[in-house]
Formats: structure tokens, C-alpha cells, sequence
């Protein structure tokens, strides 16, 4: 085999490595902290900035699966 060719397939098998599966990461030792209303909060403006403060102030937030929200049917447009 000509040095080209056993360079080439030496680069294409360290592209394959590469791209194997890695094993995941090990768990960090600590657990998530439980949400709080004042995270919550403090989670909601870092995302939003200020301007939600008052909106969410008072109010759970929570996280939910998106396939879990359903559209408000009454806001499509009908097929007729």
C-alpha cells in the first residue's frame, strides 16, 4: 500500500474514533437544589431579563415537557 493511501485511512480511522460514543460523564456527587419561588424568579429574569419581574413575582414557574403543551385551538385558523 502506497504511504497516501495508509495516510488516508490513518486519518479516516482517527475521524471514526472520534466520533464513537462517548461514555457519559459521571454524575456530579450533589443533587440539584429543590426549586424555590425566589430561583424561580432569579431564573426567569436571567432568561427574560427585568422586564418579567413583575409578571412572575408571586407565581409559580415551573418546567414542563414541551410535548406536553397542546396549541389553543380556538387561535388556528378553521379549515373551512
Amino acid at each position: 500500500m502506497s504511504t497516501k493511501t495508509a495516510d488516508r485511512i490513518k486519518a479516516m480511522r482517527e475521524r471514526a474514533s472520534a466520533l464513537a460514543p462517548q461514555p457519559p460523564a459521571a454524575a456530579p456527587a450533589e443533587a440539584a437544589p429543590a426549586p424555590t419561588p425566589e430561583g424561580d424568579l432569579a431564573a426567569v429574569s436571567a432568561h427574560f431579563g427585568a422586564a418579567l419581574d413583575q409578571l412572575v413575582r408571586n407565581r409559580a414557574v415551573q418546567q414542563i415537557p414541551v410535548g406536553q403543551i397542546a396549541p389553543d385551538l380556538r387561535t388556528l385558523p378553521s379549515s373551512t
